[in-house]
C-alpha cells in the first residue's frame, strides 16, 4: 500500500474515529491501485465451474482483461472467450464471450462478502421475480424489461458447504461488450430518455408487485434490499471525504449566496444522522428497487444500426442495491449523468417523460394510480431530493480524491462545473 497515499487521506480525516485500517480499505475498494493482473488469485476448479454453469463441454478458455483499475470498486472483471462443444452433438462447436467477476485478490471481509451475495442474490432471486411479475399479469412481451445481462451462474467458494464469500468466488455473465454495447463518457439526450425508460420501469415494477403480489416481492425481493453492514461501512467514508470536499469546494463559490451554503451544510448533516439512525426504510407508495450506482460505467447502450434514435440499455453492478424510494436513483442518475447543458434545459422534461413511462408500466399491471400523478410524484421529489445531496457530493468527492489530496492539484474543471450546476438545479427547482 501506498503510505503516502494513506497519509494524504489522513488529512480528509481531520478528528474524525477513522482508524489507518479503513484508509487502507478505502483505497483498495475505490481504487484498486495495488491490484495488477500478477495479483489475480488462480482460476481453482474453473473449466469444471464453467462446465457446470453452460452445461456444455469446454474444449478451451482464454481469460483477457476487461476494465481497467477503479472501473469497478469491489470486484476484479475480467473478459472470458470460452470454446464448447454440444454434449449431444459433437460436431456442433460455439465460441462464447463471457465476462467473470471475482473478489479483490487478499480481501475478502463482510463488506465485499455482503456485496458479492447481493449481486448472486439479484440475478437468482430478483430477476426471476420480476419476470415471475410480468409473466402472471400477461405482459406484452414488447413492454417487458430487459435491462440486465445474461447470468450463466456463479459460487462463493470451492467448499460446496461454505456459507461465506471467499477467494474462489465468481460471477458469469455475457459479455455485453462483445454484443457492442459500450459504456460512454457522457450520454446524450436521446441516451438519457432510453435509460429514463428502463429506470422508470423497473421502478414501477418492483412497486406494483408489492402492492398486487405482496407475498412474490416480500419472499423474493424484500430479503436481499436491506444490507445494514455494507451501508455503514460505505456511510463511514462517505462522511469523511465529503467533509473535506464540501470544505474545499464550497469557499470556491464566491457568488453563492451564504443563506444557500448554510442551507447545503444543513441538509449534508441532515442525511448524515438519518443514514446513522434508520436500519430500515418504511414502505410508502414510492419505495422501490434502488440500485444505488447508477454511474456511466454502470450503464452500457447500443444504437440500433437501422434506427439511430433507437437505444438499448443495459444495467450492470448490483453490488450495493437497496431499498428506498424512487427519487434517489432518478436524481442521481440525471444529476451524474446527464449533460450539463441538458440538465439546465431539459430537467424537467427528463423529470415528465420518466413520470410517463412510470404511469405506463403501471398501467400494464393494473395497479392503482391514484399516488401516481405527476403532481404527487413531483412532490415526492420535492421532499425527497435534498437527501441526495450528500450522495453527489460524495460521487464527486471520489472521483477528485486522489487528485486534489495525494496530487495536491486544483479540482478538475469537469467537477467544478458539475458541482455548480448541481447546487444551482437544486435552488432554481426548489430542491433545497
Amino acid at each position: 500500500m501506498n503510505t503516502c497515499l494513506i497519509s494524504n487521506l489522513k488529512l480528509i480525516n481531520n478528528n474524525n474515529n477513522i482508524n489507518d485500517n479503513l484508509y487502507v480499505e478505502f483505497i483498495e475498494l475505490t481504487s484498486l491501485i495495488i491490484v495488477t493482473e500478477a495479483q489475480i488469485a488462480p482460476l481453482e476448479e474453473f473449466h469444471t465451474f464453467l462446465e457446470k454453469c453452460l452445461h456444455k463441454h469446454v474444449l478451451e478458455y482464454i481469460v483477457k482483461p476487461l476494465t481497467r483499475p477503479g472501473d469497478n470498486f469491489a470486484s476484479v472483471i475480467q473478459a472470458l472467450e470460452v470454446k464448447t462443444i454440444n454434449n449431444n452433438d459433437p460436431t456442433e462447436i460455439e465460441m462464447l464471450n463471457l465476462v467473470f467477476k471475482k473478489p479483490i485478490p487478499g480481501f475478502v471481509n463482510t463488506y465485499q462478502s455482503e456485496q458479492f451475495l447481493s449481486e448472486v442474490h439479484f440475478y437468482t432471486d430478483i430477476i426471476p421475480a420480476i419476470k415471475q411479475f410480468e409473466e402472471s399479469l400477461n405482459i406484452p412481451e414488447t413492454e417487458r424489461i430487459e435491462a440486465f445481462a445474461r447470468y450463466f451462474g456463479s459460487r462463493i467458494s470451492l467448499n460446496p458447504g461454505a456459507e461465506r464469500v471467499d477467494m474462489d468466488a465468481i460471477i458469469l455473465f455475457e459479455n455485453l461488450k462483445s454484443l457492442n454495447y459500450h459504456s460512454p463518457s457522457q450520454f446524450d439526450k436521446d441516451d438519457i430518455f432510453a435509460i429514463l425508460k428502463i429506470l422508470a420501469k423497473l421502478h414501477a415494477l418492483c412497486i406494483a408487485m408489492r402492492r398486487l403480489q405482496p407475498h412474490l416481492f416480500y419472499s423474493n425481493v424484500d430479503p436481499y434490499l436491506h444490507n445494514v453492514y455494507s451501508r455503514s461501512f460505505l456511510d463511514t467514508i462517505k462522511f469523511t471525504i465529503t467533509d473535506k470536499f464540501i470544505e474545499k469546494e464550497l469557499a470556491n463559490f464566491s457568488e453563492m449566496p451564504k443563506s444557500v451554503q448554510i442551507a447545503i451544510k444543513d441538509l449534508i448533516k441532515l442525511c448524515k444522522n438519518l443514514l446513522r439512525n434508520q436500519n430500515r426504510i418504511p414502505d410508502t407508495p414510492y419505495t422501490t428497487f434502488y440500485h444505488t450506482d447508477l454511474w456511466s460505467k454502470n450503464i452500457l447502450i447500443k444504437k440500433d444500426g437501422t434506427n439511430k434514435n433507437y437505444t438499448q440499455v443495459k444495467i450492470v453492478d448490483f453490488q450495493l442495491y437497496r431499498y428506498d424510494t424512487f427519487v434517489h436513483d432518478l436524481v442521481q442518475f440525471l444529476l451524474i449523468n446527464a449533460r450539463i447543458n441538458d440538465l439546465k434545459t431539459n430537467f424537467k422534461s427528463f423529470i415528465e417523460y420518466y413520470h410517463l413511462e412510470f404511469v405506463k408500466t403501471m398501467r400494464y399491471t393494473n395497479c392503482p394510480l391514484n399516488d401516481y400523478t405527476y403532481e404527487k410524484i413531483w412532490k415526492e421529489i420535492k421532499d425527497k431530493a435534498k437527501y441526495n445531496l450528500l450522495d453527489l457530493y460524495y460521487y464527486l468527492a471520489k472521483r477528485t480524491i486522489i487528485w486534489v489530496f495525494y496530487m495536491e492539484q486544483p479540482t478538475p474543471k469537469a467537477i467544478v462545473n458539475r458541482l455548480k450546476c448541481i447546487n444551482d438545479l437544486y435552488v432554481e427547482n426548489g430542491l433545497i
